[in-house]
């Protein structure tokens, strides 16, 4: 006789702690879309093309839709954005961009790292660098940045302290975590999301952000 459900322990993302080394760093590499933003001529953008990091070029942002099919984003914090944020412009990008995607990893970059109207603002970036830092430090970021999205693991610890900040109930977060273990393990991103309905403490706008983590199942699940 089986176990009831109700009676069934629910699983943990401990449970994927070994995931992260079984992954193919080449093919992460060659799946992962880079965005870069910045209205100028960019120095390293032809040292890490040649490094084989898959990056599309755009000379600003006006819709954050366009952010949805990328993966890492690269933005300069100034010259890009105004029409969204005269002031703040680039920063606002990276703030924005965080709050919409949380799981999306941004570097944000300028020509004037020590600019007071700007750096406070750029805390919810997962890197900063100078536009000018040596190749070898934008191949460590990147790289770090790859790894850092391709982690179940640490996906999952990100998104867990968002929900937990946006009062969703332990409960709820203990079910939803189990949910994105058995996904994974299925290598089924169908298993994650039941309907709405069953997290009335979960806001339109979470459920969107956690809609977004369910489409990188497939990115953590490789074959």
């Amino acid at each position: 006789m089986g176990v009831p459900i109700l009676f069934r322990p629910l699983k943990e993302i401990s449970e994927l702690n070994q995931h992260g080394a079984l992954m193919d760093k080449a093919k992460l590499k060659k799946d992962i879309e880079i965005l870069l933003i910045d209205d100028k001529d960019v120095p390293f953008l032809e040292f890490l093309t040649r490094n084989d990091y898959h990056i599309k070029h755009h000379n600003d942002l006006t819709d954050f839709n366009l952010v949805k099919s990328f993966d890492i984003i690269l933005c300069d914090v100034q010259g890009v954005g105004t029409s969204l944020s005269p002031t703040l412009q680039g920063a606002h990008i990276v703030k924005e961009i965080k709050k919409l995607y949380p799981f999306k990893q941004v570097i944000a970059f300028t020509a004037n790292p020590s600019d007071p109207d700007i750096v406070p603002h750029l805390h919810t970036a997962d890197k900063f660098l100078s536009k000018d830092a040596n190749e070898d430090e934008w191949i460590d970021a990147l790289d770090n940045c790859i790894q850092k999205y391709s982690n179940p693991v640490k996906q999952w610890k990100e998104i867990r302290k968002m929900l937990l900040d946006c009062d969703v109930s332990t409960k709820s977060v203990a079910h939803l975590e189990s949910n994105f273990v058995k996904a994974i393990q299925s290598k089924n991103q169908d298993l994650f999301l039941n309907t709405q309905n069953d997290y009335p403490d979960i806001s339109k706008h979470v459920w969107e952000i956690l809609g977004g983590l369910a489409t990188l199942i497939k990115l953590f699940a490789p074959s």
